[in-house]
């Protein structure tokens, strides 16, 4: 390539870049007219100039002078000049017949401050602007320089032939072509403070955008990392800044807000939430409060929940009498059924656990009652046995546990209650004995039954009706019968 200064109007490097149109950025105002706009050159070429920014900024295109020779189909490019890789391209159209021409990058191309790219444009039929010696010199616009030939082993680039990577050189040489850059402002995002939520609970994000320009600016939030499990986050209103969001598990989960005014890359800011293990809440019941004996005579139904909907759950049972269940994929609600081998009251305790280690826990209450042949004689079963005031009736009453044993330690309680008489309802806890062998108010064991010598005369009605309640304390069953005495 030879190019002569003879009849060129030397332009000051780096003068008259004041004056650009609002929102795009160059390396010259397009007031500078090149001295000699067509160089007498009529290969094809691709020719280009080096640069660098101090900023992030966005390249939008390509602006190069046309004389009224340079004819035909002109491409803009921008290249990394690094690693010679082409990162935009684009079709100048609705060019003038002189003068500067633009044409725009399908999307804005994020620049990295310090790294060296080149704009250029393909030249078909030769007669570009040229001036030498230019870049003797750096030139800077704004966050924008081109290089000088020492700074960037020689600037004014070119490649004869079709479009590729210009990377010739010749005497410091301007072509007059630009990188166009965004000057119009970035959106500031803050996506607020860190902050902490349990599991299936909504917490307000509170975000802010302001624009440089008072640009429309659409704002998107959306999850960068987490939650654990493979659970989920979803917001109330993805698109609002001020918004909830909620997670179905635990977990260190990244929030980032996402704001775009259209004319520059996106920008975001981060947020992380830190999403807390909440324990499943349990409750637990046997189907009946009281029960036989027999095979299964236990149904206990445990009910749970759990806020966090991607949770798995396992579940230990504690019967109360020495044996333990453990169900390890439980669901809610779970039914289990349980053969208790001996009368008493017992204590179920639950435990359900999520994958991720928090317990909820509840317990449950049964009794399982003795069998009993009810009441002997001399009272009636039936309630119609009247004893003459004044006598000692013996209360007897028989028992067997769910092996059919005889248990000899119950210590079984008496008491009576006036349901006839002077004043009904009276009640005697500890009615008197007539036996020295009788604790008052407890009946004693003897050959297989329970018995308690019962003294009328300190009772206070003698025509009076009475009910016997008879209780055994290690399960608190029950058992009643009436009779009346007659004076």
């Amino acid at each position: 390539m030879t190019l002569a200064a003879t009849g060129l109007v030397l332009l000051a490097p780096g003068a008259g870049r004041a004056s650009l149109e609002p929102g795009v950025g160059a390396l010259w105002e397009t007031s500078v007219t090149p001295g000699i706009p067509n160089w007498p050159d009529t290969n094809p070429v691709e020719v280009g100039v080096k640069f660098v920014t101090s900023e992030d900024i966005s390249v939008v295109g390509v602006r190069f002078y046309k004389g009224n020779l340079n004819t035909g189909f002109h491409s803009g490019s921008l290249w990394d000049a690094k690693d010679r890789a082409l990162l935009a391209q684009a079709t100048f159209t609705s060019e003038t017949e002189q003068g500067w021409q633009d044409v725009l990058f399908d999307a804005p191309v994020p620049m990295s401050p310090g790294d060296v790219y080149i704009a250029s444009y393909f030249v078909p039929i030769g007669y570009y602007s040229a001036v030498n010696e230019y870049f003797a010199t750096s030139v800077t616009s704004g966050p924008v320089t081109a290089l000088s030939s020492s700074e960037a082993d020689g600037n004014g680039v070119y490649v004869y032939g079709s479009t590729a990577y210009p990377e010739f050189t010749y005497r410091s040489s301007n072509y007059w072509v630009t990188p166009l850059w965004d000057t119009n402002g970035s959106p500031v995002v803050d996506a607020g403070e860190d902050t902490s939520v349990n599991e299936g609970s909504g917490i307000a994000l509170a975000g802010s955008v302001t624009d440089p320009d008072a640009d429309a600016v659409t704002t998107t939030w959306s999850i960068s990392a987490g939650p654990d499990h493979g659970g989920t986050c979803t917001f109330a209103d993805p698109t609002a800044l001020a918004t909830t969001i909620t997670c179905t598990d635990n977990g260190t989960v990244v929030v980032t807000l996402t704001a775009s005014d259209g004319v520059n890359a996106p920008v975001s800011d981060s947020v992380t939430v830190n999403v807390a293990n909440v324990a499943a809440t349990v409750s637990a019941a046997f189907g009946a409060a009281s029960v036989s004996c027999g095979t299964n005579n236990a149904m206990l139904t445990v009910t749970f929940s759990d806020p966090a909907a991607a949770d798995t759950h396992s579940a230990v049972i504690n019967w109360g009498d020495g044996n333990t269940q453990t169900v390890s994929a439980a669901t809610s609600p779970l039914v289990l059924s349980h053969t208790y081998a001996a009368a008493g009251n017992y204590i179920a305790t639950v435990s359900v656990s999520d994958n991720d280690g928090a317990t909820g826990n509840t317990s449950a209450n049964v009794i399982v009652q003795f069998n009993t042949g009810s009441f002997l004689q001399p009272i009636n079963p039936n309630g119609t046995s009247v004893f003459k005031y004044k006598s000692t009736i013996p209360v007897k009453i028989g028992f067997t546990n769910c092996d059919g044993s005889v248990p000899n330690n119950l210590a079984p309680t008496i008491k009576l209650t006036m349901i006839s008489g002077a004043a009904p309802g009276f009640e005697i806890n500890e009615p008197i004995s007539t036996s020295a062998a009788d604790a008052t108010g407890v009946m004693r064991f003897s050959t297989n039954q329970y018995i308690y010598n019962l003294a009328t005369k300190p009772l206070p009605d003698p025509s009076a009706t009475y009910r016997i309640t008879v209780t055994t304390p290690n399960n608190g069953q029950t058992f009643t019968v009436q009779f009346g005495l007659k004076p």
